[in-house]
């Protein structure tokens, strides 16, 4: 029965300090409380959920394969030494999502890689990257740039052709990493940068060019990592 006293004697203190100084202060600065509520509320329905799909391969393709077109659609920039991947995003969101920072790179020296965009190019609106397996001509949707807006409720794929032009560097090199990253709006960290990336291995890549096929091994593997 004391333990039970004390118990109530307890609850009941707190119910009078509730009553003293929690409820007024909470009718002092209702206004404030009340956006902050809100706030919360807004970051939670505005949260930046990404779906990232990256390509499971990076392919090796032929030379001069990968080139870029003018407007009447005649080749002007033929590439060697080019490995293919492609990304899909997926942005549910109702806010659109700047991306920056895109590049490709040699994880084990954090040497920038040449990934083509459509500003590498003069005119660049009036040009198209494609890329030729036997007969066919693939056009390749590579981004605008190295940064950009992933649109509100939308669906993004972008081809990323990465050029290695340094003859010792394609010799030495064992792995390809791409990379690219989002602001992300949060209560305590408003400036705070998520990064997305993927590292390829890419051993043995001569002789997956060297392999003769009836569909050249580069579009093989590149349309096994493009199936949903």
């Amino acid at each position: 029965m004391i333990i039970i006293e004390n118990i109530l004697q307890n609850a009941a203190s707190i119910c009078r300090a509730i009553s003293k100084y929690i409820f007024p202060w909470i009718g002092d600065n209702i206004f404030a409380i009340s956006s902050f509520l809100i706030s919360l509320y807004t970051l939670w329905s505005n949260r930046q959920v990404l779906s990232i799909n990256w390509a499971p391969n990076i392919v090796p393709v032929q030379d001069s394969t990968v080139m870029a077109m003018d407007k009447d659609f005649q080749p002007i920039a033929p590439y060697n030494q080019v490995f293919l991947a492609n990304i899909t995003v997926i942005n549910p969101s109702k806010n659109d999502l700047a991306f920056f920072n895109l590049y490709a790179f040699d994880p084990a020296t954090d040497n920038s890689l040449s990934l083509l965009t459509k500003k590498t190019y003069i005119n660049s609106k009036e040009k198209d990257i494609i890329h030729v397996v036997g007969d066919t001509f693939y056009k390749l949707d590579i981004p605008d740039q190295k940064s950009g807006i992933f649109k509100a409720n939308s669906f993004t794929r972008f081809d990323l052709p990465v050029v290695i032009t340094n003859k010792e560097q394609l010799n030495s090199i064992t792995s390809i990493g791409i990379s690219f990253r989002i602001a992300k709006r949060r209560l305590f960290h408003p400036h705070k940068y998520e990064k997305y990336k993927i590292i390829y291995h890419i051993n043995g890549w001569q002789k997956i060019l060297g392999e003769k096929a009836e569909m050249q091994p580069d579009q093989k593997e590149y349309e096994k990592g493009n199936k949903e």
